[in-house]
């Protein structure tokens, strides 16, 4: 029997001897079953909640080569803390007819009735999961009321230890860069122009890279920005915003909590900024807030301003931040416009009714050829015919699947029987007779040729030039309807200096993915990909000029 073991621990305040511990633990067991030992897997400081995890995600593509029969771990939480992962992942496995033994849990994916247990431990890691993120807030909120560091590091400050926990000093150096910025933007100077200043001076900016003025300015009812950190006039404010995980991306997003959630606790040693001079910072963003709305509410009596046909489209060839509208109708790269040549050397700039043209003829022209178009059709037939010949619905899968939820729901009434009746165990029993009724009625349908395969279309390319036609020609009311077209044809387009640095050039991508989806309405999301790259490009000799 060939084994993979995996180890976790999610904090920084663990270290690898954990993970040296996990391994232990699983050798011992799989030496006393006779089994043997073939690939070994880990992640550190990595939370059992997130599905990202690199040493797990290997683990999983290891699973479905059949590099080994079982997965073996310290405990079921050491896998998963996420209930719907751990359940999505485990029914994976099974169809790949690989199982999972956990040492400490008694979880054993080969044996019958595994679900309940592993439901229980299921719910159990979770929950405690919920429960450290609890109990996290609480000793974060009980530091911030002690005037102790709560939060992550803040430009500067340097943490510090005493007897009493973790704290804050000055760092002299970074002070007296702040109090620069506050002045020359208390005495009028854009933010843009001092961190175009910062950068030619060299200061390091407090990420390490190079400064922009959204840096300096900020949000100032988020609290964000040099301009608006309260720490810097000695005033500590925590619980301003939380983050929550969104399920479906898995990535983090703040959400800020109202003002009397918030910690506010007063430390004079951490001041920075005199009195007088945050007053006069304040005195001239109130006075910038005040002309901004008054800007808004007359745009908002006459028509709308237009969205541009390649917003957000755009990436500069050399730093990879975004093409942006600058001064009266140019595209200019964003990174060089907010911070200067030594954010980004990329100094020129594009007239936008120019670029226009000139990228949609690329694309009309360069991109779809009659040889490209060809290779389309060809590979389009190609996934038709994979399509197809999977249209008729597994049936024998179906009634195995059938027989093994009827077999869950016996072992689950057994439990029930015996008393062991939770709000787990009642889930668990709703979930199963309701894939059961979905089995029995799946028995009854009749394989049916599918609508939702697209057909090759014989006018594509007259087709797709209409479609260019309509881009060209749209109507601010539709800029953005054509915009999402755009994005499905090429994606990102990469626009760079040429060798010489005379010009803009730009490198174009399409997608004929997308093309289906366009012209038909229907996507081969799941059937296939096709994609086809402009080889050269193209460099108009007066582009940027």
């Amino acid at each position: 029997m060939k084994v993979a073991i995996y180890a976790r621990y999610s904090t920084e305040k663990q270290n690898e001897t954990s993970i040296d511990g996990q391994f232990r633990t699983c050798e011992e067991y799989a030496k006393r079953q006779g089994w043997k030992i073939v690939r070994r897997f880990s992640d550190e400081a990595i939370s059992g909640a997130k599905t990202d995890r690199p040493g797990y995600q290997a683990l999983l593509a290891a699973a479905e080569a059949h590099e080994f029969d079982i997965i073996l771990a310290e405990e079921v939480s050491r896998l998963w803390r996420d209930q719907a992962e751990q359940w999505r992942a485990v029914k994976r496995l099974e169809y790949l007819e690989r199982h999972v033994v956990a040492v400490n849990d008694g979880v054993d994916t080969r044996r019958e009735g595994f679900s309940l247990l592993l439901s229980v431990r299921g719910a159990m890691n979770a929950e405690a999961r919920r429960e450290i993120a609890l109990r996290t807030r609480r000793g974060l909120r009980e530091r911030a009321i002690n005037g102790f560091c709560a939060g992550g590091a803040s430009y500067g400050y340097r943490s510090t230890k005493n007897e009493h926990g973790a704290t804050r000093e000055i760092v002299p150096e970074q002070a007296k860069t702040i109090v620069l910025i506050f002045e020359r933007f208390a005495d009028g100077q854009s933010t843009k122009a001092i961190a175009a200043q910062l950068n030619e001076m060299g200061v390091p900016a407090p990420r390490g890279k190079k400064w922009l003025s959204s840096a300096i300015y900020g949000h100032k009812e988020k609290g964000t920005g040099i301009l608006n950190n309260p720490l810097y006039i000695g005033r500590q404010v925590w619980n301003r915003s939380k983050w929550v995980m969104n399920p479906t991306t898995e990535k983090r997003e703040r959400r800020d909590l109202p003002e009397s959630e918030w910690v506010i606790t007063e430390i004079p040693l951490l001041r920075i900024v005199p009195q007088p001079l945050w007053d006069r910072v304040k005195a001239r963003q109130q006075e910038q807030h005040r002309r901004s709305i008054n800007i808004r509410t007359g745009l908002s009596k006459i028509a709308r301003a237009p969205r541009y046909l390649f917003s957000s489209l755009l990436r500069c060839g050399v730093c990879g931040g975004k093409m942006v509208i600058y001064g009266v109708d140019r595209y200019a790269c964003s990174s060089h416009a907010n911070g200067g040549r030594h954010a980004c050397a990329n100094r020129l700039n594009v007239k936008r009714p120019f670029l226009e043209y000139t990228l949609l003829k690329a694309i009309r022209c360069e991109l779809f050829e009659p040889e490209c178009l060809e290779e389309f059709r060809d590979e389009a037939a190609r996934l038709l015919r994979e399509a197809r010949a999977a249209k008729q619905p597994d049936q024998s899968a179906t009634r195995a699947e059938l027989a093994k939820v009827e077999r869950e729901l016996e072992n689950l009434m057994t439990a029930i029987k015996a008393g062991i009746i939770t709000e787990t165990t009642k889930a668990e029993l709703e979930k199963l007779e309701a894939r059961k009724r979905a089995l029995l009625a799946s028995q009854h349908v009749k394989a049916a040729a599918r609508d939702d395969i697209p057909e090759v279309l014989p006018n594509v390319a007259e087709r797709f030039h209409k479609l260019i036609h309509k881009l060209e020609v749209a109507r601010p009311g539709d800029i953005e309807r054509a915009r999402m077209a755009l994005r499905k044809l090429v994606g990102d387009i990469i626009v760079e200096p040429s060798d010489d640095g005379t010009h803009l050039r730009a490198k174009i991508e399409g997608d004929y993915a997308g093309l289906f989806e366009l012209l038909d309405g229907k996507s081969l999301k799941d059937k296939g990909y096709i994609r086809m790259v402009a080889g050269t490009g193209f460099e108009p000799m007066t582009f940027g000029l």
